[in-house]
């Protein structure tokens, strides 16, 4: 599958995440590389699947705020670019 995948892909893993283990995140940004897709890995200490609603404060910030900064570069920014 990931032979098919274009698209620029940001992925957000905590460490004590049982549902998605970090091994196969790390092999899936691994391979998204190899194939030159743009890819970020940001891996969250202390937190589990419910980083978005239950995760240590500072965390939640930075994680919202490395979203907000991915979306703006990848569609605001393109999009901007792509209009003129």
């Amino acid at each position: 599958y990931v032979n098919r995948v274009k698209t620029p892909t940001l992925m957000v893993q905590s460490e004590e995440d049982f549902r998605t283990p970090m091994g196969d995140a790390e092999q899936w940004f691994m391979a998204l590389r190899k194939r030159g897709v743009p890819a970020e890995f940001v891996r969250y200490p202390r937190s589990t699947h419910e980083l978005s609603r239950s995760g240590e404060p500072w965390l939640l910030v930075d994680r919202l705020g490395r979203l907000r900064q991915w979306f703006s570069y990848w569609l605001a920014d393109r999009a901007a670019t792509a209009s003129r």
